[in-house]
């Protein structure tokens, strides 16, 4: 199948999805941490015991955007540009597909099913403060605009929860409390790197690494 097709597959696969789940691992959920920056709470937090060589198909939910809040607005966001959302949406399925399904390592799967590990995404945005951002190497007195995305991977029969990812991109400075360096090409890039670091963790996980 062409990658243009599996796009507009996976665009109406998230458009009928909804993604759920905690922003953090519940201390129930026997997950452990594999690997973690403790300041920037990222990292790939992963269920004991878990065989990920068998997952061959990703059953995608829609990118939850409920805890996203632009510079300068309180949640609950109660009403998101439809233009804004749709180009999330968009940029989130192409660097999907173009990570984990354009060269055949997963195929979409329309439907739970044997084989099949269920994706859910949430997307946010917050502040890093001037220290915070020094830990990253960042030297700058401002405030650093960040995106977050937060990745939960469950068993799609069982609703297990197997494993979540969770990475940090560090947009740019930031001026003062209404202003964000975001921009549509940062989005697309966060994306990309999002999806790449996904698909070298579950490589890894595949590999019983």
């Amino acid at each position: 199948m062409k990658i243009e097709n599996w796009l507009g597959l996976l665009l109406v696969l998230v458009i009928a999805g909804c993604a759920t789940g905690p922003d953090e691992v519940p201390a129930d959920t026997g997950l452990s941490v594999v690997s973690e920056e403790e300041y920037l709470l990222d990292g790939v937090f992963v269920a004991p015991g878990v065989d990920f060589s068998h997952y061959r198909y990703l059953l995608v939910t829609d990118l939850n955007l409920d805890q996203w809040r632009p510079a300068g607005q309180d949640l609950p966001l109660k009403a998101m540009n439809r233009d804004d959302r749709s180009f999330f949406q968009r940029e989130y399925a192409q660097a999907l597909v173009h990570y984990l399904v354009a060269d055949g390592a997963y195929e979409l799967a329309l439907e739970p099913g044997e084989h099949v590990l269920q994706v859910d995404a949430q997307l946010h945005q917050t502040t890093l403060s001037p220290g915070a951002a020094e830990q990253m190497g960042v030297n700058d007195p401002r405030a650093m605009a960040v995106i977050v995305l937060g990745l939960e991977l469950y068993d799609s029969l069982s609703g297990r929860l197997l494993a979540t990812v969770t990475d940090r991109q560090l947009i740019g400075a930031v001026a003062n409390h209404n202003s964000s360096p975001l921009t549509p090409v940062q989005v697309r890039r966060a994306f990309s790197g999002w999806m790449e670091y996904l698909r070298d963790n579950l490589d890894d996980l595949k590999r019983g690494g």
